[in-house]
């Protein structure tokens, strides 16, 4: 007998959407910080920074197309 969902379906891509609320916001703010730095090992980490959110948020819309391929 299987357990039941810990959530249901809607619940499970509302925390997603959360998610990749975050990680936008994250990718903003790092992506402001880096604009207004001068330092170039700074910046570089900022930009790494940013590029890895942008990362996370495509991986987390591919989980959501996963779980709802609408």
């Amino acid at each position: 007998m299987e357990s039941p969902p810990m959530t249901s379906s809607l619940q499970f891509l509302e925390y997603i959407d959360q998610i990749w609320a975050m990680e936008l916001k994250m990718c903003q703010n790092y992506t402001k910080i880096y604009t207004q730095l001068t330092h170039p090992e700074y910046r570089e980490a900022f930009r790494k920074m940013a590029e890895q959110e942008m990362e996370h948020m495509t991986q987390v819309q591919k989980l959501r197309s996963l779980w709802n391929p609408q």
